[in-house]
């Protein structure tokens, strides 16, 4: 019974559906958990900009969108990079010691992966190795089918949602 409550509650992939309108998934969070970086480092120097590489030499620029996939992938919307990012692996299982020493930090480190977009803001349809985005944003997901839905912007002219599929 507690586990078709949790699937009702958090979705068949146990990622939280409509969390602010569910009192249960609201109370659960509270002071005692802790904040962690998944991906991403405070600044990149020009020199070395390191848009891909482990979860802690990755860079992003404003990203404005994120989505977990059923193998615990994270996929985000790197919106002033004009680029959707995968963070590779399971966060929770790499870093499920609750040690918060890091002395061992690099055998948890995931991949950070560019999926499509190579950022110049020349927005197309095609081919993940050579389609472009111009800003994406708001990602969403569809386990079923397999399909990563986003927002895509370049000026109030250029307005579309977009869809990453297999075909």
């Amino acid at each position: 019974q507690q586990q078709q409550q949790q699937q009702q509650q958090h979705g068949e992939s146990g990622v939280g559906l409509g969390i602010y309108g569910s009192d249960a998934a609201t109370a659960s969070l509270s002071s005692a958990y802790y904040l962690n970086t998944i991906a991403g480092r405070e600044f990149a120097d020009s020199e070395n900009d390191n848009i891909d590489g482990t979860t802690s030499e990755a860079y992003f620029s404003y990203p404005m969108g994120v989505e977990l996939d059923a193998a615990n992938n994270i996929y985000v919307a790197d919106t002033s990079h004009g680029m959707i990012r995968k963070v590779e692996g399971d966060y929770y299982l790499n870093n499920n010691n609750n040690d918060n020493d890091n002395d061992d930090d690099d055998e948890r480190e995931l991949q950070v992966t560019t999926l499509v977009g190579n950022g110049i803001e020349d927005p197309c349809d095609g081919p993940m190795s050579s389609a472009m985005l111009a800003n994406p944003r708001y990602l969403a997901l569809d386990h079923n089918l397999g399909r990563l839905y986003f927002t895509d912007f370049a000026d109030p002219s250029w307005c579309r949602v977009r869809m990453i599929d297999a075909n």
